[in-house]
């Protein structure tokens, strides 16, 4: 199919989803071959396997004196994603 994938400069960055505007991640992109080209995919991290170790580090931390607030868009969506 191609045209729905990440990208290059994409890798590292999360790959989220918003339940009726709760935004939660579920990975981290990997790696792909191009740029959402057919017949090629983009890897994922699944972070689930990594919840204890982040939720010891985040608990340790001082959150911030002020709220954080974090851009997204809806303009990009994944074909499919098992949650």
């Amino acid at each position: 199919q191609g045209g729905i994938d990440s990208c290059q400069g994409d890798s590292g960055g999360p790959i989220v989803i918003n339940r009726s505007g709760v935004i939660t991640q579920l990975g981290v992109v990997s790696w792909g071959i191009g740029c959402a080209r057919p017949g090629m995919y983009g890897v994922y991290s699944d972070i689930a396997a990594m919840r204890n170790f982040v939720d010891g580090v985040i608990g340790t931390a001082t959150p911030p004196k002020e709220n954080v607030s974090v851009g997204y868009t809806t303009e990009q969506t994944l074909a499919s994603f098992n949650v």
